[in-house]
Protein backbone atom coordinates (compact mmCIF):
# COMPACT_ATOMS: atom_id res chain seq x y z
CA UNK A 1 0.00 0.00 0.00
CA UNK A 2 2.82 2.40 0.76
CA UNK A 3 4.40 1.63 -2.64
CA UNK A 4 1.39 3.14 -4.41
CA UNK A 5 1.68 6.27 -2.33
CA UNK A 6 5.41 6.58 -3.05
CA UNK A 7 4.78 6.17 -6.80
CA UNK A 8 2.07 8.83 -6.63
CA UNK A 9 4.38 11.10 -4.72
CA UNK A 10 7.17 10.56 -7.26
CA UNK A 11 4.81 11.27 -10.16
CA UNK A 12 3.63 14.42 -8.43
CA UNK A 13 7.21 15.59 -7.93
CA UNK A 14 8.13 14.85 -11.55
CA UNK A 15 5.01 16.63 -12.75
CA UNK A 16 5.68 19.70 -10.63
CA UNK A 17 9.30 19.88 -11.73
CA UNK A 18 8.29 19.49 -15.38
CA UNK A 19 5.68 22.21 -15.09
CA UNK A 20 8.14 24.53 -13.35
CA UNK A 21 10.77 23.86 -15.99
CA UNK A 22 8.47 25.25 -18.68
CA UNK A 23 8.90 28.71 -17.27
CA UNK A 24 12.69 28.65 -17.44
CA UNK A 25 12.93 26.97 -20.81
CA UNK A 26 10.95 29.59 -22.71
CA UNK A 27 13.89 31.80 -23.55
CA UNK A 28 16.39 29.01 -24.07
CA UNK A 29 16.12 29.54 -27.82
CA UNK A 30 17.62 33.06 -27.58
CA UNK A 31 21.27 31.92 -27.82
CA UNK A 32 20.44 30.20 -31.12
CA UNK A 33 19.35 33.42 -32.84
CA UNK A 34 22.78 34.22 -34.38
CA UNK A 35 23.00 30.73 -35.89
CA UNK A 36 19.43 31.04 -37.15
CA UNK A 37 20.29 34.33 -38.86
CA UNK A 38 23.07 32.53 -40.73
CA UNK A 39 20.77 29.62 -41.60
CA UNK A 40 17.82 31.72 -42.80
CA UNK A 41 19.76 33.86 -45.27
CA UNK A 42 17.69 36.69 -46.71
CA UNK A 43 15.13 36.56 -43.91
CA UNK A 44 14.60 39.84 -42.06
CA UNK A 45 16.33 39.97 -38.68
CA UNK A 46 13.06 40.91 -36.98
CA UNK A 47 11.31 37.82 -38.35
CA UNK A 48 14.00 35.55 -36.96
CA UNK A 49 14.02 37.30 -33.60
CA UNK A 50 10.24 37.01 -33.42
CA UNK A 51 10.74 33.28 -32.86
CA UNK A 52 11.71 34.10 -29.29
CA UNK A 53 8.70 36.33 -28.61
CA UNK A 54 5.82 34.82 -30.57
CA UNK A 55 5.24 32.20 -27.89
CA UNK A 56 4.27 34.96 -25.47
CA UNK A 57 1.21 35.83 -27.57
CA UNK A 58 -0.24 32.32 -27.60
CA UNK A 59 0.84 31.89 -23.99
CA UNK A 60 -1.14 34.99 -23.02
CA UNK A 61 -4.26 33.75 -24.81
CA UNK A 62 -4.04 30.34 -23.18
CA UNK A 63 -3.36 31.83 -19.75
CA UNK A 64 -6.68 33.64 -20.10
CA UNK A 65 -8.40 30.45 -21.30
CA UNK A 66 -6.71 28.21 -18.76
CA UNK A 67 -9.35 28.40 -16.00
CA UNK A 68 -12.05 27.45 -18.49
CA UNK A 69 -9.98 24.61 -20.03
CA UNK A 70 -8.92 23.38 -16.60
CA UNK A 71 -12.55 23.30 -15.46
CA UNK A 72 -13.49 21.22 -18.52
CA UNK A 73 -10.54 18.82 -18.54
CA UNK A 74 -9.60 18.84 -14.88
CA UNK A 75 -6.35 20.13 -13.43
CA UNK A 76 -4.33 16.97 -13.99
CA UNK A 77 -5.38 16.60 -17.62
CA UNK A 78 -4.84 20.27 -18.41
CA UNK A 79 -1.33 20.18 -16.93
CA UNK A 80 -0.62 16.95 -18.81
CA UNK A 81 -1.85 18.56 -22.03
CA UNK A 82 0.36 21.58 -21.32
CA UNK A 83 3.41 19.36 -20.82
CA UNK A 84 2.74 17.32 -23.97
CA UNK A 85 2.19 20.43 -26.11
CA UNK A 86 5.35 22.06 -24.79
CA UNK A 87 7.44 18.90 -25.11
CA UNK A 88 6.38 18.09 -28.67
CA UNK A 89 6.48 21.68 -29.89
CA UNK A 90 9.81 22.24 -28.17
CA UNK A 91 11.38 19.37 -30.12
CA UNK A 92 10.01 20.27 -33.56
CA UNK A 93 12.71 22.86 -34.41
CA UNK A 94 15.38 20.18 -33.97
CA UNK A 95 13.91 18.24 -36.89
CA UNK A 96 13.06 20.95 -39.41
CA UNK A 97 14.68 23.85 -41.19
CA UNK A 98 11.41 25.50 -42.16
CA UNK A 99 10.85 28.94 -40.68
CA UNK A 100 7.02 28.71 -40.76
CA UNK A 101 7.10 25.32 -39.03
CA UNK A 102 9.48 26.60 -36.35
CA UNK A 103 7.32 29.68 -35.83
CA UNK A 104 4.18 27.53 -35.54
CA UNK A 105 5.91 25.22 -33.08
CA UNK A 106 6.82 28.20 -30.90
CA UNK A 107 3.16 29.27 -30.94
CA UNK A 108 2.14 25.78 -29.80
CA UNK A 109 4.92 25.84 -27.20
CA UNK A 110 3.50 29.10 -25.86
CA UNK A 111 0.05 27.51 -25.69
CA UNK A 112 1.53 24.72 -23.59
CA UNK A 113 3.17 27.20 -21.27
CA UNK A 114 -0.06 29.16 -20.98
CA UNK A 115 -2.04 26.02 -20.14
CA UNK A 116 0.32 25.26 -17.27
CA UNK A 117 -1.96 26.92 -14.71
CA UNK A 118 -3.17 23.79 -12.91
Amino acid sequence: MSTGRKNGSLLLKVGLLSASMLIGVQMSISPAIPAMREFFVGMPREAIESITTVQNFSGFVFILACPWISARLGKKRSVLLALVLAAVAGMVPAFTGSYPVILASRLVFGAGVGLDCG
